[in-house]
């Protein structure tokens, strides 16, 4: 694609001079998650001169790239979605708040005794306003503090019509499971919607499928803007959400519907151009009506008293190797990349366990047991290599043939997502959790798929295991830094073991620039 537009703007505008350069710079820019390129003075003249580019506040009607009243350049198909998402969002943050009613008032107050709770205002603004940004870490009780808001909003308005959904059949599926549990968990006050939330549960699905995109018959186009049928529509994991995505769920929405988004910002951002949840946060410390739509939760439960993943995530957004080294403990341990054998060795009795299995049940039970992840794809300290030398070793030994699979691309037919982690069977079926239960499917109906004891961090994103061995090339990788070791380290509950080199770690703990956006620019093409 970012070819195809050089050679389109070179033929049907004759691009040239310094121009030439400045668009080959915002291609790679594109490659590494910017949708804008910051541009000089002398550049700026230079590009405002081209019939190719789009000059704000000066000219009217699209051209293939536009120069903003900041000096970022852009094309005008991101400019564009990122100046409709400011502004949906805006209007939503800007909307009356409304009331709540005198029955759920006496509920919140029961739920939440203390007026100073983070979690009982992160309910509160999801009541009151159309938009709630409710970011947080792992375990800071997102999706727990997600559910009560539900359940209140259930108690408000009878019959809501509400969705849940998130960017990856897997973070769907977590928070699915989430909202489930914390249905078993609602006070008193709350227990009559138990029912309700447990229904909502049940229907999580990926935003994709929430969109209408790829479903048969939609030429993979999606829902017409403002034909989404639901009253409150919940999201999950919305740093992994690219620019596209935001502006398609943000045109998507009913003209009265609610939007509740959760997030960490630190964690993993979208594979493709964008930064919306990270600006989105920035931003809301300048614009008062954003601002107070946004509650963060600090106090984090999963790690409380435990020194060893906290202290990990912690140093490494703080940008402190020597930190990272000292949380070594019981829930934490570094070993250097010549001990991999040794690392791998520890999760055998995980692999033999799963290898043997042979019930659909006990096979789901145990894949997230333990996770491998890895930075890169290829190569002996990427996905491919981990798999290989686990699949090896079970030839070797005479282990089972079971095996996690991840589907790699989406398949509205049999329901499967890229991103949805099932295991293969002895015989060949590969049984997926669907409902709480096992959904079986003959290997033939299986869309394209990939082995999965190991997988990228970025498949991870938005699922939680026991344990996870991490693995980092030695000497470190550009694809290797702070947001992908802080999400690695919280995809577990239990002990990650990090396999790594001083100076991989020095590079995965340097702090970064964040992506470059045009969100913060007010004002239209």
């Amino acid at each position: 694609m970012n070819a195809a537009l050089r050679d389109y703007l070179l033929r049907r505008h004759g691009l040239a001079g310094a121009c030439l350069p400045a668009v080959d710079l915002l291609l790679e820019a594109w490659e590494k998650g910017h949708t804008a390129l910051a541009v000089g003075p002398e550049l700026r003249a230079e590009l405002a001169a081209s019939p190719a580019v789009h000059v704000e506040g000066r000219d009217s009607g699209p051209r293939p790239l536009v120069l903003t009243r900041g000096g970022l350049l852009q094309s005008w198909r991101l400019r564009r979605a990122e100046l409709r998402i400011r502004a949906r969002l805006g209007a939503l943050a800007a909307a009356p708040p409304e009331p709540r009613g005198p029955d759920v008032e006496a509920a919140l107050r029961a739920t939440y005794p203390d007026p100073e709770d983070a979690q009982r205002r992160a309910v509160e603004v999801g009541l009151d306003r159309r938009l709630a940004l409710v970011t947080g870490g792992p375990g800071t009780g997102k999706t727990h503090t997600a559910a009560r808001l539900l359940a209140l909003a259930r108690l408000r308005t009878p019959g809501l019509r509400s969705a849940l959904a998130a960017p990856t059949g897997k973070a769907a599926q977590r928070l699915g499971e989430s909202v489930a549990a914390a249905a078993d968990r609602l006070p008193e006050a709350l227990a009559g919607q138990a029912g309700a939330l447990k229904a909502d549960a049940r229907e999580a699905r990926t935003l994709h499928r929430l969109l209408g995109w790829g479903r048969a018959g939609s030429g993979g186009v999606g829902r017409e803007p403002g034909m989404l049928p639901h009253d409150l529509v919940l999201v999950d994991e919305s740093s992994m959400m690219d620019v596209a995505l935001w502006d398609a769920l943000l045109r998507a929405l009913g003209p009265d519907a609610r939007l509740v988004v959760l997030g960490d910002p630190r964690q993993l951002e979208s594979v493709e151009p964008g930064r919306v949840l990270g600006a989105l946060v920035e931003e809301a410390d300048r614009d008062p009506d954003l601002g107070s739509c946004h509650v963060e939760l600090t106090e984090n439960r999963r790690f409380a008293g435990r020194r060893g993943i906290g202290a990990a995530a912690a140093a490494v957004l703080a940008h402190d190797p020597a930190a990272l080294n000292a949380a070594a403990g019981p829930d934490f341990e570094l070993l250097p990349p010549a001990r991999l054998d040794e690392a791998l060795e520890g999760l055998w009795p995980w692999v033999r366990d799963l290898a043997g299995a042979g019930d659909p049940q006990a096979a789901l039970g145990l894949v997230d047991r333990a996770r491998v992840l890895c930075a890169l794809n290829e190569g002996p300290w990427g996905v491919g290599g981990i798999n290989r030398r686990i699949r090896q070793r079970l030839r070797d030994v005479g282990g089972g043939t079971a095996e996690p699979v991840l589907v790699t691309a989406n398949d509205p037919a049999t329901g499967l997502f890229n991103g949805d982690l099932g295991v293969r069977l002895p015989g060949g079926a590969v049984a997926f959790r669907r409902d709480g239960g096992p959904r079986v499917l003959g290997a033939a109906s299986l869309p394209e798929h990939a082995p999965a004891w190991a997988m990228t961090v970025h498949r991870a994103q938005g699922s939680e295991v026991a344990s996870v061995l991490l693995v980092l090339p030695p000497g470190g990788h550009a694809l290797a830094g702070p947001e992908l070791l802080y999400t690695a380290l919280t995809r577990a509950r239990e002990r990650v073991v990090l396999c790594a080199d001083d100076a991989a770690l020095a590079r995965a703990c340097a702090a970064r620039e964040p992506r470059v956006t045009g969100l913060g620019e007010a004002g239209a093409p």
